[in-house]
């Protein structure tokens, strides 16, 4: 599996390798209602699960906590 920590620029990890350890990032709780996993995400000053919500909207998850991305 590859690693996908901090980097300079945007990236957004979809490749289902990614999914374990995106969900190793979101941690043991589910995820939100109507939510589902696409993969890994890090920038400059996060790593975490990239999750797109219900309507569409993709945000980085870590540790049960959702916050906007920049792709």
């Amino acid at each position: 599996m590859k690693y996908f920590g901090l980097s300079e620029t945007p990236t957004a990890l979809t490749d289902e390798i990614y999914h374990a350890m995106a969900m190793a990032y979101w941690g043991a709780m589910p995820l939100p209602k109507g939510a589902k996993l696409l993969g890994g995400y890090s920038d400059n000053n996060r790593a975490g699960a990239m999750i797109e919500l219900y309507n569409g909207r993709k945000v980085c998850g870590n540790c049960g906590c959702i916050s906007q991305v920049a792709v």
